[in-house]
C-alpha cells in the first residue's frame, strides 16, 4: 500500500467532471485536460493512434481561444465545447458522426464548423 501523503510527491488539483451536468462558466480554465486509454480511432485528442497506459496531457485543448465546459469522452469520438459556445470534434468520423461533413477521421480536436453560428449549451 502506498502512502499517498508522502512530501516528494507532486499534488496537483484534479477537477472531476464524472456524474456533472456542465463546468461552471470558467470552466477547465487553468486546467489541463488528460487523457488515456485506447486510441485506435485517434480519440484522444492528442494526434496518436498509440494506446497511452498512463494519463497524458492533450497540449491540443490547451490552444483554444476559450476555456471548456465541457467535455465528453466516448470510445471512439470525443467532443468538446468551449465557454463561447463553440463544438469541437475528434475522433473516428465514420458515417459523419464528429460533424465534419466528412468521413475522414480526426486527429486532433477540431471545430464543427458547420455549428459556428449556433451557440451550444451541453
Amino acid at each position: 500500500r502506498r502512502n499517498m501523503d508522502h512530501p516528494s510527491w507532486p499534488r496537483r488539483k484534479v477537477a472531476d467532471v464524472s456524474g456533472r451536468d456542465r463546468l461552471e462558466p470558467e470552466g477547465f480554465e487553468g486546467c489541463r485536460v488528460m487523457a488515456w486509454g485506447c486510441a485506435h480511432n485517434y480519440q484522444l485528442g492528442d494526434g496518436g493512434y498509440l494506446a497511452q497506459a498512463s494519463p497524458i496531457h492533450i497540449k491540443s485543448l490547451d490552444r483554444l481561444e476559450a476555456p471548456l465546459v465541457d467535455l465528453a469522452a466516448g470510445g471512439d469520438h470525443s467532443m468538446a465545447v468551449d465557454a463561447e459556445g463553440m463544438l469541437y470534434s475528434w475522433g473516428l468520423a465514420e458515417l459523419g458522426r464528429l460533424g465534419h461533413e466528412s468521413e475522414n477521421d480526426v486527429q486532433l480536436p477540431r471545430l464543427v464548423l458547420a455549428m459556428r453560428n449556433v451557440r451550444v449549451v451541453s
